[in-house]
């Protein structure tokens, strides 16, 4: 399922490069279910794979700034390790709003949950002069002075 994960995102994104950084603890093949044992070599030969000792929060977070706007980070992955350091930091924050995409399995099948092409929050339009309320299901409530 996690190597049909990767070819999920290579269809979705087309124009994109994959990259899995995985910690060496999780690359142990003998820990894999048998439908994905050959996951790692796979992602090896396709140049996909990037293993770290430590700090793969750091190396995901580093390869996605480091691609820009286009940069995108497909993880479930909330950082909760760094909690102290990162928690109230509002630049990473609404860095993982615009560019984590979680996803989930339904059965054997990824389902890529992209996030919202825009902020869900209280906005004002100056053009319109009006406020912009997101009320649930994605509609707004719009309230003129």
């Amino acid at each position: 399922a996690e190597y049909m994960g990767v070819r999920e995102i290579e269809r979705v994104f087309p124009n994109s490069r994959a990259l899995v950084v995985l910690h060496s603890l999780r690359t142990n093949v003998e820990r894999f279910p048998p439908s994905s044992a050959n996951v790692v070599e796979m992602l090896k030969k396709e140049n996909k794979l990037y293993v770290t000792s430590g700090a793969d929060d750091w190396c995901w977070l580093y390869g996605a700034l480091q691609r820009g706007e286009g940069g995108w980070v497909v993880t479930n992955d909330e950082m909760g390790d760094h909690r102290v350091t990162l928690e109230n930091n509002p630049i990473l924050k609404k860095f993982k709003r615009h560019h984590q995409i979680r996803f989930d399995f339904d059965g054997e099948k990824p389902i890529l949950l992209l996030p919202e092409p825009y902020t869900k929050c209280t906005q004002y339009l100056a053009d319109s002069d009006c406020w912009m309320f997101p009320i649930h299901n994605g509609e707004w409530l719009c309230a003129k002075p």
